[in-house]
């Protein structure tokens, strides 16, 4: 990119990246098809490194070619649920898929149609790196809030593992404001509304539960 003192050609060294890229892009697709869950972790983070590198690059053609390969992998049936949920989310960050098609995408990853621990690990990918959508998109955060809710005890103990490891991965300024918002009903201002009908003592258990999500002890 910035050249070097041997005068390296450098259209042909981006001839050559090009080319690499062209291939992994054709056969990325199905390599992240019936993958064990360690194999899909660590494409996980080739993934990152890959979609930095493109960031770097800045050429339109490699970006695009890029995005239409995470389309391709975020909408695939077979693809690894981690690596589907992380595409997705690259998506959204490229300004791909936001809004009410974001919501519905969510939605349907995270219905009650869908296995508990294959959501688990979609939402895992999706939320990678960064809890602050779930701050600022109240949308994805109800979502996610209905399907810890329908869940019954013992699938939610199942997949409590993989959703303390997503939600231990988060900094401690997220952590804490994701506690203040589960605290105030969804809302991080601090006003908080009571609406009338509403069983707090049901309300209070719920919280217990999202703090052991995201990794606190409860009395």
């Amino acid at each position: 990119r910035y050249g070097n003192v041997r005068k390296t050609d450098a259209a042909l060294v981006m001839e050559i990246v090009t080319g690499m890229i062209t291939r992994i892009c054709v056969s990325l697709p199905a390599a992240c098809t019936a993958v064990d869950e360690d194999a899909a972790l660590h494409l996980l983070q080739l993934f990152e490194q890959m979609n930095g590198a493109v960031g770097v690059l800045q050429q339109p053609d490699i970006t695009t070619a890029w995005q239409q390969t995470l389309q391709i992998i975020a909408s695939g049936k077979n693809t690894s649920a981690v690596i589907a949920g992380y595409s997705t989310r690259l998506l959204a960050d490229h300004k791909l898929m936001e809004g009410e098609a974001l919501v519905t995408k969510f939605y349907y990853a995270m219905s009650t149609a869908t296995a508990p621990a294959i959501a688990a690990a979609w939402l895992e990918g999706f939320l990678k790196g960064s809890g602050t959508i779930l701050l600022i998109d109240n949308n994805l955060w109800d979502v996610v809030n209905q399907w810890v809710e329908q869940l019954e005890e013992e699938i939610f103990m199942q997949v409590l593992p993989l959703l303390r490891r997503t939600f231990s991965n988060f900094s401690k300024p997220e952590r804490r404001k994701l506690g203040e918002k589960v605290k105030h009903g969804g809302s991080t201002g601090t006003t908080k509304q009571v609406v009338a009908g509403i069983d707090e003592t049901r309300a209070n258990k719920g919280i217990a539960i999202v703090m052991q999500l995201m990794g606190y002890k409860t009395n």
